[in-house]
């Protein structure tokens, strides 16, 4: 049987460190930190640019119907949002 290695832990979303990470409930600037979800665990897709100036974010949380997505322009990231 394959086992499915982990992603890399993020301490903070607004800094990611991996394209495709996990979050827990010591992660800054995740969901959960922000109040949208009990949820205190998932993982997030960070979809940026090479200077960091510009970046996208789309977060499923374990057990949580929603996702969250957010963007970040000019160095400035936008409120997350529920979809």
């Amino acid at each position: 049987m394959t086992r499915i290695q982990p992603t890399l832990r993020i301490a903070d979303l607004d800094s990611p460190n991996v394209i495709l990470g996990r979050y827990d409930a010591n992660s800054a600037n995740s969901p959960y930190k922000k109040g949208l979800t009990q949820a205190t665990a998932g993982i997030v897709l960070s979809v940026y640019n090479t200077n960091s100036v510009y970046n996208s974010q789309l977060a499923l949380s374990a057990g949580n119907e929603k996702f969250y997505v957010r963007q970040k322009g000019n160095n400035t990231w936008g409120e997350w949002m529920a979809k």
